[in-house]
């Protein structure tokens, strides 16, 4: 896979178009879920330390599946 993508612990549709349903993409992907993140620590817990190792852990397991781009899901995670 040439693109991974880092997505949050949460469950909800990815409705065609959106970047967690992969018939968004007209090549192969793969996913990679970010351990006890979800939008919640993400985006309304004030400390996001908790957040920095597991979306590093993530971006590592897609590196070593051989992804050559990595992006993620939400733009939180900026």
């Amino acid at each position: 896979m040439d693109l991974g993508i880092i997505i949050l612990d949460d469950v909800y549709p990815g409705l065609p178009g959106d970047v967690r349903n992969a018939s968004a993409f007209p090549y192969p992907i793969q996913y990679d879920i970010v351990k006890d993140v979800d939008i919640k620590k993400l985006v309304w817990v004030d400390d996001k330390t908790q957040c920095r190792q597991p979306i590093l852990d993530s971006a590592k397991r897609l590196e070593n599946m051989g992804c050559r781009a990595i992006v993620a899901e939400c733009g939180y995670f900026a």
